[in-house]
This record gives structure tokens, sequence and C-alpha cells, in this order.
């Protein structure tokens, strides 16, 4: 059985933006920085990383409150 990344960037995900979506699936709801430290990726690109995601569906926003 192939690993999950690689069946990720089969289906056309960046191997950066693979890395922050399992990041994300891992912690949850967390802040980009939490979400960098994560995935090992540095924070300002998780910002652009984070908007590729959300236009493909694959991540949404959560306000606090």
């Amino acid at each position: 059985m192939k690993p999950i990344q690689d069946i990720l960037v089969e289906l056309g995900l960046s191997e950066n933006e693979t890395k922050v979506f399992l990041s994300c699936l891992k912690v949850g709801p967390a802040s980009i920085s939490r979400v960098a430290r994560q995935a090992g990726v540095a924070r300002t690109y998780v910002y652009e990383l984070v908007e590729q995601l959300k236009e493909k569906g694959l991540l949404a926003e959560v306000e606090e409150r």
C-alpha cells in the first residue's frame, strides 16, 4: 500500500501542500505558526499553501471567538 503522502501528490497536491494538509489533520484547528512548525515549512509560505488548499476545498478557516 502506498503512503498517504504519495497518494496526495498523485492527486495533484504539491509536496508542501501535502505536508501542510497532513499537519492540519494531525493538529486540528491551529494557528498558522503551529501548522508551520508541525509541517516543517516556513510560516510565511504556509499562508500561501493554506489559501491554495482552501481553493481546492481541502481546508476551511475557522475564526476564534
